[in-house]
């Protein structure tokens, strides 16, 4: 549709009297698209920007990133089921790590159910509608889940499935996860399968991150048990020790890649992220002191509450407290923060 701009005025004559209107139109169909196109890319870089601090946590889990993956996918594609799960490497299960939380709360399965795993075929290959975009690697959106050739119908007990969306998991050439949405409100677009692209984008990074931590441990791990149980036979344990030294150098160079890759995305992000530490910033993007009005070595120690507006900081501390007690907080909301010469921006911060 075109969108279009009128500005009329109104003419007279000697009299005073109207005589008719004259107005200029202006079609700014162009223009609300790249706005609607900018918003969009923002909401997406601002979801985008929430899995890098549990990404680079060592306490996160791959399922505490698979909870954050799922919660902004269904909120960026207005979606109200879904799940998020990572492949096995050595047999192939696909391991759902949020679809136990989604059936407790949206299906009528119970039990022994509630332990899933998805398995190849005996030809390599995974069943139903969930496992076309394994099998073809490619990402997809079905209107009519039902008349889909790979559709093998709707499990008893199962929710009804309207629309379904699917992302494939990949890092490098191996498959490593997917991304499944269902039961748009609307219809699912384009943008849709670009923003949990790029979701799934980050997921892949997430679960070499985590291997490579895991690796790491392992490697540590088996040091420690070789370099005990093979003292009564030294050359042995020199050579283990040799592959495990190794091992670890691989791992570790393996996580400083992911970590190194993380920064990157962060730091090329248009939204401003940071990550404070008992009320200090320790960490800041460009984008996040630009906004501020410092460079970013100089907001670095900053109390964050400095940032914030004064009649404002009752309500971000107290979000945070609450925060912190495992309390509802809204997902989202504005205050007013403070740039370096004292003035007054608008933000829209996230929990």
């Amino acid at each position: 549709s075109i969108q279009a701009l009128i500005k009329a005025s109104p003419m007279a004559d000697d009299l005073g009297k109207h005589i008719g209107t004259i107005a200029a139109v202006t079609d700014i169909t162009e223009r609300k698209r790249a706005e609607e196109g900018l918003k969009w890319e923002l909401e997406v870089n601002a979801s985008l920007s929430l899995l890098y601090p549990p990404l680079i946590s060592a306490l996160s889990t791959i399922e505490d990133i698979s909870d954050i993956v799922l919660r902004e996918a269904k909120a960026l594609t207005a979606s109200t089921q879904g799940y998020v799960s990572s492949i096995d490497p050595e047999t192939g299960t696909m391991v759902p790590h949020t679809l136990a939380a989604m059936t407790k709360a949206e299906c009528a399965l119970t039990g022994e159910d509630m332990e899933i795993e998805f398995l190849r075929g005996n030809d390599g290959r995974y069943n139903g509608l969930w496992g076309h975009s394994l099998n073809t690697r490619e990402s997809f959106i079905v209107h009519s889940p039902l008349e889909h050739p790979a559709s093998k119908g709707t499990p008893e007990g199962h929710i009804p499935i309207r629309s379904f969306l699917s992302v494939p998991v990949v890092l490098g050439d191996e498959l490593v996860g997917q991304i499944s949405l269902a039961n748009k409100k609307g219809d699912y677009a384009d943008r849709d399968l670009r923003a949990v692209e790029r979701l799934a984008t980050y997921y892949a990074l997430a679960i070499q991150h985590k291997r490579a931590e895991a690796a790491l441990i392992k490697a540590h791990e088996s040091l420690e048990i070789r370099v005990r149980e093979r003292t009564q036979d030294l050359a042995q344990a020199n050579k283990e020790l040799r592959k495990q030294i190794r091992d670890r150098r691989k791992a570790e160079e393996a996580l400083r890649e992911s970590e190194k890759k993380y920064s990157t995305l962060i730091e090329q992000s248009l939204t401003g992220v940071f990550i404070q530490q008992e009320e200090r910033i320790v960490f800041a993007n460009e984008r996040f002191a630009q906004m501020h009005g410092y460079k970013k070595e100089e907001i670095m120690g900053i109390e964050s509450l400095n940032l914030i507006y004064p009649d404002d900081r009752a309500m971000v501390r107290q979000y945070r407290e609450d925060r912190m007690h495992g309390k509802d907080v809204p997902s989202e909301y504005e205050t007013r923060g403070l740039t370096k010469d004292g003035k007054v921006i608008w933000e829209v911060r996230r929990n």
